[in-house]
């Protein structure tokens, strides 16, 4: 099965997760320029995830000053059952 992206902001995204560098909310939004949704922003993830391209120990860093950023770009969109499905301890994703 390949990976579908959207546009070429995912790419990069899966590019920079292939490199298993940690990437933050904040560049995630920076990189899809805020033209991804918020379920699009996690199917991105759960495809890398899937394709074991995102490890456990490698994390996404979720700070509480981007999880507020990517809340007021979303808006109503962001819904808390994505939000504990995605933190980990120390607001880090942990796939």
């Amino acid at each position: 099965m390949d990976l579908k992206f959207r546009t070429n902001q995912d790419l990069v995204l899966f590019n920079i997760a292939r490199a298993r560098k940690k990437v933050s909310v904040s560049e995630i939004i920076n990189l899809t320029g805020n033209s991804l949704n918020r379920k699009q922003v996690f199917g991105v993830l759960d495809q890398l995830k899937n394709r074991k391209l995102i490890k456990k120990e490698d994390g996404i860093i979720l700070n509480l000053k981007n999880i507020n950023r990517i809340k007021n770009i979303l808006g109503e969109h962001w819904e808390s059952n994505w939000e504990q499905e995605w933190m980990g301890v120390n607001n880090v994703i942990t796939p």
